[in-house]
This record gives C-alpha cells, sequence and structure tokens, in this order.
C-alpha cells in the first residue's frame, strides 16, 4: 500500500502508529525529499527560504542513529499494541479474551526489552547505511548519558544543598572502574570486589552508591514488622519508658535472631567491668 506522512491526533491512537509507519518503511525517500528541498535553487522569497530552513533542521534531527533507532523501537512497540487497542473497543470482547490478549502483549514487552535491542541496531544501521551516517551510537552521546544519570543520582541522594555524592567525581571514576569489572556483572560483586582489592579511597562514590542501592529494601514488610514490635513492646506499663531505652529493646526483639547469638556471660563482664566502683591498683 502507498504510505503518506500524515499528522499525529492526539484524540486517536491508531493515529501515532499511521504518522510513524511511513517513517519507518520510506526513511530514504523522506531523507531524499528533505535533501531535494535543501538544495533547490527555485525556492526564493520567504516562504521558500522558511520551506529550505526547515527541511534543513529536519534533515538535522533525523539524520541521528539514536533518532533512527529510536523510530524503529516506537513503531515495533506501537505495531504490537494497535490490535490489542482496536480489540480492547470491540462490544464482542469478554474480559477473559481481555485479560489473555494484555498478557500476551505484557509478555511481548518483556521479551522485547531483554531481546529487541540488538536487531533494533540492525535494523537501524541498515538505515543509517542507506543515507549514510555512522550505525552506532556516539561516544559523546553515551558519556553524556551516564553524566546525566550521575547527576540525577546526586539529586536523590541529596538534602539541604548536600549530597552524600559528587556527580562529576562518581562519573570520572564509572569511566576508569567499568574497565577492572566484568561487563553486566552484579552490584553486590561489584562492592566485593572494591572491598577484596582495598578500593574504597580510590572510588569513593561508586562505593557510596553501591552501598546505597544494596541496602535500599525491596519491599515495606521490615519496617512494618518494626511498628508491629514496638507495639509489643511500649505498652501501657511501660508508657514513661525513655526512647533510648526502647530503642534498645526494640533492636534486640526486631533482631532476635542476632541477639540469640550473643554470649551473655561476656556482656555480663563488659557490663560489670564498666559499672564497676572498685578500683584496681
Amino acid at each position: 500500500p502507498k504510505l503518506t506522512l500524515k499528522r499525529v491526533c492526539d484524540t486517536r491512537w491508531e493515529s501515532k502508529i499511521d504518522a510513524i509507519r511511513p517513517i519507518r518503511h520510506k526513511f530514504g525517500e523522506i531523507y531524499d525529499a528533505l535533501l531535494h528541498i535543501k538544495e533547490d535553487l527555485n525556492l526564493t522569497g520567504s516562504h521558500g527560504l522558511q520551506t529550505k530552513s526547515d527541511a534543513c533542521a529536519l534533515l538535522k534531527n533525523i539524520c541521528d542513529f539514536k533518532f533512527i533507532s529510536s523510530v524503529i523501537v516506537w513503531y515495533d512497540i506501537l505495531s504490537a499494541v494497535n490490535p490489542i487497542s482496536k480489540q480492547l473497543q470491540s462490544i464482542h470482547y469478554d474480559i477473559q479474551m481481555a485479560l489473555k490478549s494484555v498478557s500476551n502483549i505484557v509478555k511481548f514487552l518483556k521479551e522485547y526489552r531483554q531481546n529487541g535491542f540488538p536487531k533494533v541496531k540492525i535494523a537501524a544501521k541498515e538505515i543509517a547505511l542507506l543515507i549514510e551516517i555512522p550505525g552506532q551510537f556516539p561516544e559523546e552521546y553515551q558519556h553524556e548519558t551516564l553524566l546525566n544519570h550521575c547527576k540525577d543520582l546526586a539529586i536523590l541522594l541529596s538534602a539541604k544543598e548536600t549530597s552524600d555524592i559528587d556527580a562529576v567525581e562518581l562519573f570520572e571514576e564509572l569511566k576508569i572502574f567499568c574497565q577492572l569489572t566484568e561487563p553486566n556483572s552484579s552490584p553486590n560483586k561489584n562492592l566485593e570486589l572494591i572491598y577484596n582489592k582495598k578500593l574504597q579511597e580510590i572510588y569513593p562514590n561508586i562505593t557510596i552508591s553501591l552501598r546505597i542501592v544494596l541496602t535500599i529494601p525491596v519491599t515495606v514488610a521490615s519496617a512494618e514488622r518494626s511498628f508491629s514490635k514496638l507495639k509489643l513492646i511500649k505498652i501501657h506499663p511501660r508508657s514513661t519508658m525513655s526512647n533510648e531505652r526502647l530503642t534498645g529493646l526494640a533492636l534486640l526483639s526486631i533482631e532476635s535472631d542476632l541477639a540469640q547469638e550473643l554470649d551473655l556471660e561476656d556482656i555480663v563482664q563488659d557490663f560489670a567491668s564498666k559499672k564497676a566502683r572498685k578500683v584496681n591498683f
């Protein structure tokens, strides 16, 4: 079928796939058309110069490997979602069929996230070769993206104009540290590598970041259990208990497994030695 460029309509979901389809399959023709407009000497006057200026701006934006990859990803996702969107609008669609369709699209998105990127790069390289641009992400873009992530992390770990890490220093540390670690290694292994080789002072920002990542609770279950313990500890007869004693009892109750491993005799000896009034000469 003949493909033509179409505008995106905010009120029609299907217009998104209709707008991206010609860009995905006719990228070369669109590039040639914009290049022809840019080099057309017959375009004069204010309107013609504005048209040439718009064509130049569009050429600059689409001649980018990141843009080409984004078009392919967007098209693949919309191509899978659009049929489900149509089906869900049908009056003959029951809840069982809807759940099955949604499950299938969720499965597709998970698989695409895991295995789709290599295919996207291959397709993007073919288009990049067609319009004669480098078929890879520029190193500056990768570094810029990494630096932005470091800045975002520093903002999240900041309070009252102070931050636990320095974004620029973290960025510089990561560029060097990636040469020491294996690809796709886990945060736990990276932190073990740092401590085993005594690299804490060389990579302080990475060390702090990894420690925070590994200690962030996955759920709020531990916090909820802590409050449940407080209800059991601070009963009415203990209403006048000091915060220090309450904290100590709560810690013993929450960490009961560790508390049972303590040697009471050693604790008593330590307590007695600190509280003893008799002075040995």
